[in-house]
């Protein structure tokens, strides 16, 4: 019992560092809004209506070495997105883990669009590790869509976390969070980014990024999450079929973390 008082504490650490350790470095570079350009796979880890502007098959891989210089909280993201249908359909994993804790997350998504609606549902199973404390799993339910308004303007609302799932044999659920996101794309401008979202707490937070690209090779991102205490930015360069990325976010008291990561499409499909 005093190893678990004395462990807990810096497990909450670590679920406070991962909640800021987005999985997404794409929407991570531009202060973590779900709503963006779309069009790439990292959309099934937070964006699932998104994954209906993917092209063909396409593949990412991601890492984030030493979030806020803990090299413990080093973590990985894997996805795919394949056109199936009139939508898309993706599949994800990301993994986080040292020899006291282990956290590992499978996700499945569908998006797709219905005139100007565009629909997303997303089923995740997390997996717990904590040493000489015990594991457990829990499978949970996004949902989401986003409405498009005019020739600029995007909206939407996401809420994830809708089953309520239970963490183990504890009986505590998880709370749901929900957010409403907008995405402003006006011609010749960078588009601009925001949403306002309550977590699973009942806190409220706020984020706002900027896109800007440079024709189809090159991709430059900022923002500001957490009522505009952190800072984002990010750069992706993609020649032909692939894409690199680099993303780093700043925390006033966690420091830097860093993330890398790469694109492929590994088809050619007709535009949807």
């Amino acid at each position: 019992m005093r190893f678990i008082r004395l462990f807990l504490p810096f497990v909450f650490f670590i679920h406070f560092a991962v909640a800021q350790h987005r999985f997404d470095p794409v929407a991570r570079s531009a202060g973590g809004v779900w709503i963006r350009e779309g069009g790439d796979p990292w959309c099934v880890l937070g964006s699932a209506p998104l994954l209906a502007s993917v092209s063909s098959i396409s593949a990412g891989l991601a890492h984030f070495p030493s979030p806020w210089g803990v090299a413990e909280l080093a973590g990985s993201a894997a996805v795919i997105a394949v056109p199936a249908g009139p939508g898309v359909l993706g599949a994800s994993v990301t993994h986080s883990a040292f020899e006291l804790y282990a956290e590992t997350d499978l996700g499945v998504a569908y998006g797709a669009a219905v005139g100007a609606l565009v629909y997303g549902v997303t089923a995740r199973y997390r997996y717990l590790r904590i040493e000489r404390y015990g594991s457990t799993g829990f499978a949970s339910v996004d949902a989401s869509v986003v409405i498009t308004t005019g020739e600029w303007f995007r909206w939407g609302l996401r809420i994830t976390d809708l089953n309520r799932p239970v963490i183990g044999n504890t009986g505590e659920r998880v709370r749901e969070a929900a957010s409403v996101a907008a995405a402003l794309s006006l011609p010749d401008a960078p588009q601009l980014l925001l949403e306002a979202e309550r977590d699973g707490l009942g806190f409220f937070t706020s984020r706002v990024g900027i896109v800007h690209a440079v024709g189809e090779l090159l991709t430059a991102r900022f923002g500001m999450s957490g009522s505009f205490t952190r800072i984002h930015c990010g750069l992706e360069v993609m020649p032909g079929g692939m894409g690199f990325g680099y993303g780093v976010v700043v925390h006033p008291e966690l420091g830097w973390s860093h993330s890398l990561w790469l694109v492929i499409a590994l088809s050619t499909g007709s535009e949807r």
